[in-house]
């Protein structure tokens, strides 16, 4: 066979197949709290990678085909996502197998600059704020709204905390996440039927490149198997503090005065802003 026909007959097949794909899997759909072997055979993805770590389940596809999204399928918290670059699902034997979190990806190379990947997180947080989702505030942050959000004890741009989704980045802003020490934005952060979302981003620029890379990954997790997860964290974080000597009770009444200290002062500098100070 010559070359240049086999050529041919690879490139046909490769679009055959992405063609059938398109046909068998227009969108991936999917939703938690139901049997991940269910999950999987209702989100239209017909063979998924699958691992076992312990007890914990994953099923996960990457690369995904840039055309197909991913769509959270919860009537009134509906979220469609695009373009995606991986898709996982995870679930545990403790828990029936059920879909406890869903991790998507989006490929490092979707977009060009700084304008298009705000854009495109914008359009992430509109659909947040269209349906019934609420802003979820962290336990060790302050419930302020606008910039505050972004800001420490000192007024300076933080990212320790989730931002108010209703708060739009100036570009300085975007760019000061973008160009510090970590490079990335503060989280975005929801609740709703149960279910705790969270949209992270990440910038990076190597020497050499033309242009920057975005990492942006959007969670949904059981938001009771999250902090029975944190909990069982911190418990173990307390049986090894105290095999090492160490007085844990007074360590985490200290931190819990300091860190209600800190709110303090923080939701106190918001209100001198004209920001508000909201219901958790």
């Amino acid at each position: 066979m010559h070359e240049w026909f086999r050529t041919l007959a690879v490139l046909w097949f490769a679009a055959f197949l992405l063609t059938d794909c398109k046909k068998k899997m227009p969108e991936i759909k999917f939703d938690l709290g139901k049997d991940i072997v269910e999950t999987a055979r209702a989100s239209g993805v017909s063979k998924f990678e699958t691992r076992q770590y312990a007890r914990t389940i994953i099923y996960d596809i990457s690369p995904v085909p840039p055309e197909i999204p991913a769509r959270f399928v919860r009537p009134g918290y509906e979220i469609v996502w695009s373009p995606l670059y991986s898709f996982s699902m995870y679930a545990s034997e403790k828990r029936q197998r059920q879909v406890d979190q869903v991790d998507l990806g989006l490929s490092s190379g979707a977009f060009d600059s700084h304008e298009a990947a705000r854009a495109f997180v914008e359009q992430t947080i509109a659909q947040f704020q269209k349906g019934k989702w609420k802003r979820h505030i962290g336990d060790a942050c302050p419930a302020v709204t606008g910039r505050s959000s972004l800001l420490d004890e000192m007024g300076q741009l933080t990212a320790d905390c989730s931002a108010d989704p209703e708060y739009e980045f100036t570009r300085e802003e975007w760019l000061h996440f973008a160009h510090g020490p970590i490079a990335n934005l503060p989280k975005w952060e929801w609740i709703g039927d149960g279910v705790f979302a969270q949209l992270e981003v990440q910038i990076t620029q190597s020497p050499g490149d033309t242009h920057p890379k975005f990492r942006m990954s959007l969670e949904f997790q059981i938001d009771t198997v999250r902090r029975q997860v944190f909990a069982d964290n911190v418990a173990h974080d307390i049986e090894e503090g105290k095999a090492k000597g160490w007085d844990v009770e007074e360590r985490i009444a200290r931190g819990k005065i300091e860190t209600a200290a800190r709110i303090k002062v923080l939701e106190a500098n918001a209100l001198k802003r004209g920001d508000r100070v909201v219901e958790r």
